[in-house]
């Protein structure tokens, strides 16, 4: 038997590149108003209620409103990621691997910016003539907020509840936020578990329409029901050891604890953008001319009025 038949072994290569599990992209992109400005901060501008008087003689001198004008800014953040691919390496796989790594990489941008939007719901909002005034989310969460007992007698710390989200919705409506205007509510995976076990979600004797579709709850109370996880990333810190990091993506206050939902009408955030992705794929020099995607954004977020965002607590085992 020859000792170079070793030499005569196929090595087969798959075609493609399978893209691990994960959020794909912005889920909230579409769910906010949407603006793209060039320049690095932008200003909106908006109007406040005016209150409408009485006619009480003829010839009565007009009655003047002095509207109150309202504005909130936009900063950009930049956001980039990029990787390089032999190209050895590149002739191994089938296909070219590239338009999988700017599809990976497009990906992440949109998770990132669904976590500014997220920051900025319950973060600060920076208003006036030149963005000089804070208005923290804290000054708000008294009017804003469902309690993590809400809806218990004893109080107990518990999980979303269709009682929290039937008071996230009185809070809208108090705050006299049109039913035309899109509602939505962002919870993870442990909040749709507490929903499926409620009769009240599952049976159709408290429903008109089924809330379910394939296994998952949609749509409740008016809210659309956004399914949004933490982002749970495999890291190689050192060669052969490999780390596992949450990226918490709706705010969690420790470990196992207090979960922030959100709730909030299309109109009431704000994602402004100036390119929401660009993608390039050149060749290093430097890096004996290996393949480098490259991939970046900027976009930034603003609560554009408080009354319609409120944030649920709900606890987490």
């Amino acid at each position: 038997m020859s000792d170079l038949i070793e030499a005569s072994y196929v090595q087969h290569y798959e075609a493609g590149l399978n893209i691990f599990f994960q959020q794909k992209g912005s889920l909230l992109r579409s769910r906010v108003r949407s603006e793209s400005f060039v320049g690095t901060r932008a200003f909106y501008d908006g109007i406040r209620p005016v209150v409408a008087q009485p006619i009480l003689v003829r010839n009565q001198p007009t009655n003047l409103s002095n509207t109150s004008f309202y504005r909130r800014s936009v900063t950009l953040q930049a956001f980039d990621t990029a990787d390089s691919l032999d190209k050895v390496d590149a002739k191994r796989i089938l296909t070219d691997p590239s338009s999988s790594f700017l599809e990976n990489q497009g990906y992440a941008l949109g998770r990132a910016y669904d976590q500014a939007l997220i920051n900025a719901a319950f973060g600060n909002a920076f208003v006036g003539q030149t963005a000089a005034t804070t208005v923290t989310w804290a000054s708000v969460q008294a009017t804003q907020q469902v309690g993590l007992q809400f809806g218990t007698s004893p109080g107990t710390n518990v999980g979303l509840t269709v009682a929290k989200m039937a008071e996230a919705s009185r809070i809208l409506n108090y705050g006299n936020v049109p039913q035309g205007i899109p509602r939505y509510l962002a919870i993870t995976s442990q909040q749709h578990a507490d929903l499926l076990a409620l009769t009240q979600i599952t049976s159709l004797d408290f429903n008109v329409k089924p809330t379910l579709v394939d296994g998952r709850v949609t749509h409740f109370l008016g809210f659309e029901i956004i399914l949004i996880e933490d982002q749970i990333l495999d890291v190689d810190t050192v060669a052969g050891v490999t780390t596992t990091t949450t990226v918490n993506v709706l705010p969690l206050t420790a470990a196992h604890g207090t979960r922030s939902c959100l709730a909030w009408a299309k109109t009431s955030l704000l994602g402004a953008e100036n390119p929401s992705l660009e993608t390039r794929v050149t060749e290093r020099a430097d890096l004996s001319y290996a393949l480098q995607c490259y991939s970046w954004g900027n976009f930034g977020a603003t609560r554009m009025d408080e009354r319609g965002v409120v944030e649920i607590l709900c606890q987490e085992p």
